[in-house]
């Protein structure tokens, strides 16, 4: 911004400004109840006042606290004092120290062709989600240490599967040859999704 040649200044008084950089600054923005608490997504509470609890994925139900802030991800979830959110930065660098992945990545990673998240995982295997794009696809693969199976969960999927060019189709069972494909180690392969399917999902086991 510093460096465009299309912005302008505008005088004005009394503007009101919030970088909105931190957990605090969005709980001072968002609409709280007669107790003082913002409560985002599935949250149940008791008891609780002056505090901001924040559920994307499960649900959070907190008791006889006051002050506090609860954030709920994916990935993790946060409980500290209002006084010392900011020391987050304390425990992202125990994370870095310890060469934990939370403090980088996140379970759903964004991708130019659509997305992908990490569903499970054990020592011999991992399964993950993969939403595509209408229109895209993923690029050529060839893996050496592990075969492939895919199932389509939603929408209707073209996969090349070494020299196979096939549409898989909305998963109606384990074992339908065009329902699910199985990719042998050491194969050229890629999914897509359907130019004229709106949605799709996959599901990857490894």
């Amino acid at each position: 911004m510093e460096k465009t040649k299309r912005a302008a200044v505008i005088a004005t008084a009394n503007l009101g400004w919030n970088d909105i950089g931190s957990w605090i600054a969005l709980a001072d923005i968002a609409e709280h109840d007669a107790q003082g608490n913002s409560l985002l997504g599935d949250v149940l509470t008791e008891a609780m006042t002056n505090s901001y609890v924040r559920a994307e994925h499960r649900l959070v139900a907190a008791i006889g606290l006051d002050n506090v802030v609860i954030v709920e991800t994916a990935d993790a979830v946060l409980v500290a004092h209002r006084d010392q959110v900011q020391d987050v930065r304390k425990i992202v660098a125990r994370l870095n120290a310890a060469g934990r992945h939370e403090s980088v990545t996140h379970r759903r990673v964004a991708r130019p062709w659509g997305s992908y998240e990490g569903i499970d995982s054990g020592d011999r295997f991992q399964v993950k989600r993969i939403v595509v794009r209408p229109g895209a696809q993923l690029s050529l693969q060839m893996h050496h240490h592990r075969a492939e199976h895919w199932v389509v969960v939603k929408g209707t999927a073209p996969v090349t599967n070494g020299d196979n060019e096939i549409i898989l189709t909305e998963n109606r069972g384990s074992g339908d040859a065009d329902r699910d494909e199985q990719v042998a180690r050491l194969t050229a392969h890629r999914p897509g999704l359907h130019p004229r399917r709106h949605d799709g999902h996959a599901g990857q086991t490894r």
